[in-house]
């Protein structure tokens, strides 16, 4: 990283890896909305892609399991030393056998933001801010017909859950839910012209934090 480079981590599944709903793969680079809203960022910021493609939070599962947020979240906050950190998790943990409710997956997304607060606080105070998002609700349909039984009315309900976390540390919170939807063919990933308004809304949301 050049001196004087700030970054923006930004930690999520595969809607931030960028996922095409119906067809599969990977959206190009300058498709994602982690580029795109790197577009809008001063000339000194950069934006860093960790999404994963299958990734929870990860608070229930073996810290071991590839798809566990907090397995990796250490590691990554070690790697990068993000000035701002923006996390969206959560649909992942929707999936039927997990069997957890909305708090509990907003529970999970609160770890996240907790071992943030706490790797700052033991590295000269970066991130200096941390961004929790609420994923959009989902659909039970294509993508996710099968494998997310009462996903759909869960996922309506994180909106309460997330904000009510991001109050209680601290953090900043945002509805993804206002800003875009998911596929109402596939279920849970998000079409073309989605990206961009989320980077777009994200970028209102949080541009004060660059300059």
């Amino acid at each position: 990283m050049k001196s004087g480079l700030n970054s923006v981590l930004c930690f999520g599944d595969s809607n931030t890896w960028g996922y095409i709903p119906l067809v599969g793969g990977r959206y190009p680079v300058e498709q994602r909305w982690t580029s795109l809203l790197e577009q809008m960022l001063p000339d000194n910021w950069r934006v860093i892609n960790e999404g994963l493609p299958g990734r929870t939070t990860g608070f229930h599962e073996s810290i071991h399991n590839p798809h566990s947020g907090l397995g990796y979240f250490l590691p990554c906050l070690e790697k990068h030393q993000p000035d701002v950190v923006v996390i969206m998790l959560g649909t992942n943990d929707l999936q039927s056998h997990l069997e957890l409710s909305a708090q509990d997956i907003s529970l999970g997304a609160a770890q996240l933001v907790k071992q943030a607060q706490h790797f700052a606080n033991h590295h000269n105070g970066k991130p200096t801010d941390i961004v929790l998002i609420c994923p959009p609700p989902i659909y039970q349909v294509g993508f996710a017909a099968t494998g997310f039984d009462g996903a759909e009315e869960k996922s309506k309900q994180f909106a309460e859950h997330f904000e009510q976390r991001a109050q209680e540390l601290g953090c900043y919170y945002i509805n993804a839910g206002e800003f875009v939807t998911s596929s109402p063919d596939e279920g849970v990933h998000w079409h073309q012209d989605q990206p961009a308004k989320f980077a777009q809304g994200l970028f209102e949301q949080i541009k004060h934090l660059f300059i």
